[in-house]
């Protein structure tokens, strides 16, 4: 008796276009604005956002509680001298808010621009950073109050208090 096994694998093509949310600075993306894309990633339950290269001018705070994973062009994944993607605010460039519950960005640079506040304000649990640059102008590089984060392989540059 010769039993022929087959298994049937479905693929739903309609979640495969939405799995990755992707912004550009060019409008070839979903989105031009890195916040935009973590909102309604969270919202939608896609757990990643793509930034293809470029310098994105805004402040980005994530507030919302399901888990995304912000990752950067890069031209090596593990080396954030590398990194293509460069978030630059004159004031802070990222907020993570209290309630958030996991984020986390890859090769991605963060720049601050103005002296008078840091680069980032870290409130949130389990956050982490993963081959990014995080500089500041201002005396301050990161300020975090609350939860758990991580930050691995990565620089951090301030005039004064790198860790605050």
């Amino acid at each position: 008796m010769n039993l022929k096994h087959e298994r049937i694998y479905r693929i739903d093509l309609s979640l495969a276009s939405t799995a990755i949310v992707t912004v550009a600075t060019d409008s070839s993306g979903q989105f031009t604005a890195i916040g935009d894309a973590i909102t309604y990633a969270q919202s939608h339950g896609i757990p990643t956002v793509t930034v293809l290269a470029g310098t994105y001018t805004q402040a980005v705070t994530v507030s919302a509680t399901p888990t995304v994973t912000v990752i950067g062009q890069s031209a090596a994944a593990d080396d954030y001298i590398q990194n293509k993607v460069t978030i630059t605010n004159t004031g802070t460039v990222l907020t993570i808010n209290n309630n958030v519950q996991q984020v986390s960005f890859k090769n991605v640079n963060f720049l601050n621009t103005a002296s008078g506040s840091g680069a980032m304000v870290l409130k949130g649990n389990k956050y982490a950073f993963y081959d990014c640059q995080i500089i500041s102008t201002g005396t301050l590089g990161v300020t975090a109050s609350v939860g758990l984060g991580i930050i691995t392989s990565s620089y951090i540059e301030a005039l004064d208090k790198i860790l605050y």
